[in-house]
């Protein structure tokens, strides 16, 4: 799942396409592969994605640069973040900051820089490189070459993949990715 997503990213990347709004609403299962939807916002619509990212319930994908500074436009290290997240997502097999009573409390808790703790069983080179993704400094985020590349270095055994595909139905994930 995480490596087709980032085969997805890498496909736009490369073609000088900036989604600009990467989040599971806009990742969809189309004959058993991962597409990435809704991309390519057009540049004047940029200032309205971000306050529907926000407004919607999706702050927590939010690239901190584009709430801390008002002239930072969602780019390339914007989606690396966004993947950050949804790659946490998936080891998870819930939202980010469940926990928490609305969106602006998230918006203010990424804008402070809080991340989701890791998830206990992830394996060490997959939580590496969504950190590395949500860093606080987009300079500092890996570009998706390099996320793809560590993608495809990790194996999880088939008995993993099990239990947390069980997992991901069991918490209804699957509903989260299709609305």
């Amino acid at each position: 799942m995480a490596k087709e997503i980032a085969e997805g990213l890498r496909y736009l990347h490369e073609n000088g396409i900036t989604h600009r709004d990467l989040n599971p609403k806009k990742i969809l299962v189309c004959e058993e592969k991962m597409v990435i939807a809704g991309f390519g916002i057009p540049e004047q619509d940029i200032d309205a994605s971000l306050s529907t990212s926000i407004t919607r319930g999706m702050p927590a994908y939010t690239d901190p640069q584009c709430l801390k500074e008002c002239i930072h436009k969602p780019d390339k290290k914007s989606d690396i973040y966004n993947l950050g997240v949804v790659l946490w997502e998936i080891s998870s097999g819930q939202p980010p900051f469940r926990s928490f009573e609305n969106g602006f409390i998230i918006t203010i808790h990424v804008f402070k820089g809080g991340r989701e703790k890791p998830v206990e069983g992830t394996p060490p080179q997959y939580e590496q490189i969504y950190k590395q993704c949500w860093d606080e400094e987009p300079i500092k985020r890996p570009d998706i070459a390099l996320v793809l590349e560590t993608l495809q270095q990790i194996s999880v055994p088939v008995k993993g993949i099990l239990k947390r595909l069980n997992q991901l139905i069991g918490n209804k994930i699957l509903n989260n990715w299709s609305k």
